[in-house]
């Protein structure tokens, strides 16, 4: 079971992203009302999202005080990037499992795995037919907005305009 010091930041940065709803076949109801186990079930994905993670391997993959140190700039940057992904449709699914399900039109799941990245935390652009891509450690949340820009523009369709 993760500890409560890097399952928090997932909390908060769920509350700070406002409303979510519920995801098929991974939460029945509010994510933050079921408790922080319901974070390990892995999540499925039916349209385009960011997939915000932190594995348990963090416990023992860092330094405690760089572990500590890198959980905060990456819920602040995570809460900085929020109101931009809101601003564009693209909701933002947090959890600590090692593995996600991506539902594709033919009724088939593909599974994306999170283990042995060089960071176990991090985040995950998808859209359902497309290949995702992993950002595997700490973006700035400017950086964060351009990966999505250049994600959802030039392999989807369009979910995120390029600035201008």
């Amino acid at each position: 079971m993760p500890s409560a010091r890097f399952v928090l930041p997932f909390l908060a940065a769920a509350l700070a992203c406002g409303p979510r709803d519920a995801q098929p076949d991974a939460f029945n109801g509010d994510a933050a009302a079921a408790g922080p186990d319901s974070f390990m079930i892995p999540p499925v994905v039916t349209r385009a999202v960011v997939v915000v993670f932190i594995l348990p391997a963090v416990d023992d993959s860092m330094v405690p005080e760089e572990a500590a140190a890198a959980m905060e700039e990456f819920r602040q940057n995570t809460a900085e990037a929020a109101p931009f992904f809101q601003a564009h449709g693209v909701e933002m699914v947090f959890t600590n499992a090692d593995s996600i399900f991506v539902q594709l039109p033919n009724r088939r799941r593909d599974v994306v795995l999170l283990a042995g990245l060089e960071a176990p935390f991090g985040y995950v652009l998808l859209e359902p037919g497309l290949s995702e891509r992993i950002l595997a450690g700490l973006y700035t949340a400017e950086e964060l907005e351009e990966e999505a820009r250049t994600y959802f523009t030039v392999f989807g369709t369009d979910t995120i305009p390029r600035k201008s």
